[in-house]
């Protein structure tokens, strides 16, 4: 999955610098390819703070 954000960030555009798995639904159980974004820390955090 992380290959096809092309080792970037999705959001940022951030080189691989540790990237993480979103949930772009924010249901950790659901791990449909269309769901997963690649994001880095910075943007994860700031994500998951958009969906509370």
């Amino acid at each position: 999955m992380l290959a096809a954000y092309g080792g970037r960030c999705a959001d940022c555009g951030a080189p691989d610098v540790g990237l993480e798995v979103h949930h772009a639904d924010g249901d950790p159980r659901h791990d449909a390819p269309s769901n997963l974004i690649a994001l880095c820390g910075a943007c994860h955090k700031k994500a998951g703070a958009e969906l509370r």
